[in-house]
């Protein structure tokens, strides 16, 4: 999907959430703070995320308000996400389901949390799709 490499985020902060739905477009969704100026990507393939990726279909951008990311920042306190295990023992991924992956990049600071079918960071990942406004159906959100 040609996302940058969050380890070197050069001063932003940044969360991406990753979802790779078994039988669905793969969709990344990443939300940037760069000196308080507040911009949301998101990018969808036509691929499925248990199989091959397939090609970008939507590469969109737009600025969002700093109460946007205050909401996402409050969520990620909630959660602890600073200090969720990167993986959990207890998370066996299935045959079938989706994978979610939120990644949180600050200056010198940078940690993954990677769940299948949502885990903790479920809120999190819907309130990043919200903001797409891309139309996804209640069904195909496991």
């Amino acid at each position: 999907m040609k996302e940058p490499v969050l380890t070197d985020t050069s001063g932003l902060k940044v969360y991406r959430f990753i979802w790779l739905r078994t039988f669905h477009h793969p969709i990344v969704v990443r939300l940037e703070n760069n000196n308080g100026k507040i911009t949301l990507y998101w990018k969808e393939t036509d691929g499925r995320g248990g199989y091959n990726p397939g090609k970008l279909i939507i590469n969109r951008k737009r600025r969002v308000s700093k109460k946007v990311w205050q909401r996402i920042e409050q969520k990620i306190k909630e959660v602890d996400f600073w200090h969720l295990p990167s993986v959990r023992d207890d998370d066996e991924m299935g045959l079938d389901g989706a994978q979610w992956i939120l990644e949180g990049a600050a200056p010198g600071r940078y940690h993954v949390v990677d769940r299948w079918s949502g885990g903790e960071i479920q809120d999190i990942g819907l309130e990043l799709l919200k903001l797409t406004h891309l139309k996804i159906k209640k069904k195909d959100i496991y």
